[in-house]
């Protein structure tokens, strides 16, 4: 009951692409660099979301249930792999440097269960948020204000303080 929306970059006979540019102003490792934009930015989450699209689009297609003008060469969907076969593959370009690095997620990786709870996560508060704001005004919470506790600072920030 939740409307999603995906959108991959390229559309590959057994990968989806996603290109991305990072940047590396302190020189960092690019592998240390690209892992933390991955995990930082829950890159992750984008490709559970785009294998959940593509298993939809596959049964469509194979169910005949694609209508329409379609851009696409005809025969299209004959190359289209299994939902079984398909990866996930990013392509990041650094800013500063001709510097590429291309990056692949099978479709069991055990790391897509983390994102596809946190998608349903979402999903959820979404539908909450549906259900109590509706859809004719601003999502805006009508929670009062409150005081800052130590609770809601991060430890790394507390601990110099916590030692005196």
């Amino acid at each position: 009951g939740v409307p999603l929306k995906v959108r991959i970059d390229f559309l590959k006979r057994s990968t989806m692409v996603e290109l991305k540019s990072f940047s590396n102003p302190y020189r960092k490792p690019v592998n240390d660099v690209i892992l933390g934009a991955i995990w930082s930015y829950r890159y992750d989450i984008q490709a559970a979301a785009c294998f959940d699209a593509y298993e939809h689009l596959y049964a469509h297609v194979r169910d005949g249930r694609v209508y329409g003008k379609c851009p696409l060469p005809a025969g299209w969907e004959s190359q289209l792999a299994s939902p079984d076969d398909m990866c996930w593959t990013w392509i990041f370009q650094c800013k500063e440097a001709d510097i590429t690095r291309g990056l692949t997620i099978p479709r069991d990786y055990p790391g897509l269960i983390r994102a596809r709870r946190d998608i349903a996560r979402a999903k959820a508060t979404y539908r909450a948020c549906w259900e109590r704001f509706g859809t004719e005004r601003p999502w805006v919470s009508d929670d009062g204000i409150r005081n800052l506790t130590e609770a809601d600072v991060p430890k790394w920030f507390r601990e110099d303080v916590e030692a005196l």
